[in-house]
């Protein structure tokens, strides 16, 4: 039964499981083609016009590390790319059978939306406002599956689209996919808050029961690719934080521990390079955090930071103006017409840069694979570092920041510790005044952005 405003009965329960039609008759023994009282009533049980929830989990572009000449690439941001891969395990959906709990069949639905089959749950109890299902599973096609063994869904409710949203909503025990044929993964546990899932298909696996969240928790990951090569994340943390407005930028943070692969994954390349580095295993951590407004395109890094065992650690943090989404689209875009990317390059500045690398055995390992590979000694390796160095530092002319950043550089070179390049302007410097004078005039870049560099 349908009102004016498009509300059908037969699409909503109460928190209690209990179908709305039944809960209505029961105080109100009216006719329900009343529609203003029936839409009155209904708004009170399911929030219809419920505020937009936080940003689905961002996109990781790569990142790209060359280590010296053995062009070592580290990109541990295609191998979570990988692991994404990995975990959207799908095939043609199906109908469920309906559990009699309008919270536990939107969420079964959201399964096969997701692009599995035949979900199903082994049992649904509802206590204290948690609805929850144990033994989740879902077949497909080529014995692709998901298995879950308890999903817990703290004050859930449907929305007038359809949509799952709950306070919290977590995974406990999942199992993607096959182990006799990957890819495969398991996944200890999965926490998520403020969280929205919707009905409609995506076939896009286990990031789309993800949905769309203000915090992500992810512990005990365990993959493994179709190639066979062995993944492993210890924990993952994602908090989307405080929004300024709808659209308008917020802050958020990210964290990534115990993110450990082989160097296969990376490519034959990479691979190569790294093992002749003396690496079989590559283990990283990472975090970051941040905020960004997005009319005036203010940003603030407060760190991110990459962390490499064996290798060392990169730190960096900056404030910039005028990154908004249409200067991002303009620089980064291929054939975007010259005037919008003047006008970006114009209006995008920095205010303050901050870079530390920290080694951690990675300077010497280089130094040592090159003077193996070329017949030469460690020290003649050195030499031809300095060289290098010097030869980077030429355009900018005898000045005293060129002198300071040799000696800085031939003090890493000669004991690899720590390493320390900052910027900091007395005004905002645009990204079209540091192009126009490296091109022009790069003697004046030490003083345009006051930098400084030491290796203490």
């Amino acid at each position: 039964m349908d009102c004016h405003r498009g509300h059908s009965l037969s699409h909503w329960e109460s928190r209690a499981g209990e179908p709305a039609a039944e809960s209505l008759a029961k105080g109100w023994r009216q006719p329900v083609h009343k529609c203003q009282q029936f839409c009155k009533v209904l708004a009170r049980r399911v929030p219809i016009d419920a505020p937009p929830m936080p940003r689905t989990l961002p996109s990781l572009a790569p990142r790209t590390f060359i280590l010296g000449r053995q062009k070592a690439l580290v990109e541990p941001m295609r191998t979570l790319s990988t692991l994404t891969l990995i975990l959207a395990l799908h095939s043609a959906a199906a109908a469920f059978e309906p559990t009699g709990n309008a919270v536990a069949d939107t969420f079964l639905r959201a399964v096969e939306a997701a692009g599995f089959a035949d979900a199903r749950a082994a049992s649904v109890t509802r206590e204290a406002g948690t609805t929850r299902l144990l033994g989740v599973a879902a077949g497909g096609e080529g014995g692709r599956q998901v298995a879950i063994k308890e999903v817990a869904i703290d004050a859930g409710l449907v929305n007038a689209a359809n949509e799952l949203k709950a306070d919290a909503l977590r995974y406990e025990d999942v199992a993607l996919g096959s182990p006799a044929a990957p890819p495969f993964a398991t996944i200890g546990e999965i926490h998520l808050a403020r969280v929205t899932l919707s009905g409609e298909k995506s076939g896009a696996g286990l990031p789309s029961l993800l949905g769309m969240f203000g915090t992500l928790s992810l512990q005990a990951l365990s993959a493994q690719s179709a190639t066979g090569d062995d993944l492993a994340l210890g924990r993952l943390a994602l908090d989307l934080g405080d929004r300024v407005g709808d659209r308008q930028g917020g802050t958020g943070s990210i964290a990534v521990e115990g993110f450990q692969f082989a160097p296969e994954l990376l490519g034959n390349d990479a691979s190569a390079s790294l093992k002749a580095l003396g690496y079989d295993t590559v283990q990283l951590s990472f975090e970051a955090r941040g905020s960004w407004e997005a009319v005036a395109g203010d940003t603030t890094l407060e760190t991110a930071q990459l962390a490499i065992a064996g290798m060392g650690r990169l730190t960096l943090s900056l404030d910039a103006t005028g990154l908004t989404q249409s200067a991002y689209q303009a620089l980064r875009t291929t054939g975007a017409d010259v005037p919008s990317i003047l006008e970006a390059l114009g209006n995008v500045g920095l205010s303050r840069l901050t870079v530390t690398i920290n080694d951690d055995g990675l300077t010497e390992r280089i130094i040592a694979t090159i003077a193996r590979e070329n017949g030469t000694t460690l020290e003649g390796v050195k030499s031809s570092a300095r060289a290098a160095v010097a030869g980077l530092l030429a355009p900018l002319g005898d000045t005293p920041f060129a002198a300071k950043a040799q000696a800085a550089a031939e003090a890493f070179l000669a004991s690899p510790g720590r390493m320390t390049l900052s910027a900091a302007p007395q005004e905002t410097v645009t990204a079209l005044q540091l192009v126009s004078a490296a091109m022009l005039n790069p003697q004046t870049l030490p003083t345009l952005l006051a930098i400084d560099v030491s290796a203490p």
